[in-house]
């Protein structure tokens, strides 16, 4: 099998193994230097064979490593946002940022609450955030938040609902202006309950500061995972070198 055959090779530029044969060819070229001095190909016998634009030979490289890296992250971001959503789990259930997080924009420092990440055939992937107090019926649920995610780990919606039955004053997402943050509109299901609803968060910084929270739970796991690893390595390397490239060539300017 020639290269043109190899690279145009449809498992070549969605596996890892093809995203790391670039990542090694661009490592060669930067590791040991490839100066292409000469325009002219000359062979006995046949007539000069001349190449005018030898330079952008490097610019169809970083075109090849972007249609790569394209086609490997669309064979692989349902899983990537898998580990996000496991991510996400892990900073509201472990991470002292996330019961911060939970204390200032969700509940209140003061209550007590529980972090169920739900991940079945049955049902959609879900993170619930439940507030339990003892009321008239012994030991009830005052309130629940929930992120619902779509098959493929997508948000699909956030959810806010309280015990009709009681009111507590100190849960954050009593307060209009918090509720304005997460989107959250108010209605009333085919039952008959109220609840509140937002198909995505409408504060950017309320968003960046959970979405960085997030990462760091992902990055750690990515250090720590051996799957996650392999996933996203290729992926890292490559924009890594096309960084370290960029660099070079704008001081070089």
């Amino acid at each position: 099998m020639n290269l043109i055959e190899k690279i145009t090779e449809p498992t070549f530029t969605n596996s890892s193994k093809g995203l790391l044969t670039l990542f090694c060819i661009g490592l060669f070229q930067f590791a040991i230097g490839v100066d292409l001095t000469s325009t002219e190909v000359t062979i006995p016998w046949l007539p000069s064979i001349n190449f005018p634009h030898i330079e952008r030979i490097t610019y169809l490289y970083w075109a090849l490593v972007a249609f790569s890296l394209y086609r490997y992250s669309l064979h692989h971001f349902p899983v990537m946002r898998m580990h996000y959503f496991l991510a996400m789990g892990r900073f509201f259930r472990v991470d002292k940022r996330g019961e911060d997080f939970i204390g200032q924009e969700i509940l209140s420092g003061e209550l007590a609450y529980r972090v169920s990440v739900l991940d079945d055939e049955d049902s959609q992937p879900s993170i619930k955030i439940e507030h339990y107090q003892h009321g008239d019926q012994d030991w009830e649920l005052m309130c629940e938040f929930e992120f619902v995610f779509n098959q493929d780990f997508t948000l699909d919606k956030i959810k806010f609902s309280e015990n009709p039955n009681y009111q507590i004053d100190e849960i954050a997402l009593r307060k209009t202006k918090n509720q304005q943050k997460w989107g959250l509109q108010r209605f009333v299901d085919d039952e008959g309950n109220k609840e509140m609803e937002s198909a995505s968060i409408k504060d950017s910084m309320l968003a960046n500061y959970l979405r960085l929270g997030v990462m760091r739970n992902y990055f750690k796991t990515f250090l720590s995972s051996k799957d996650v690893f392999d996933l996203l390595i290729p992926i890292v390397l490559n924009v890594a070198l096309f960084l370290v490239w960029l660099i070079i060539v704008l001081f070089a300017a």
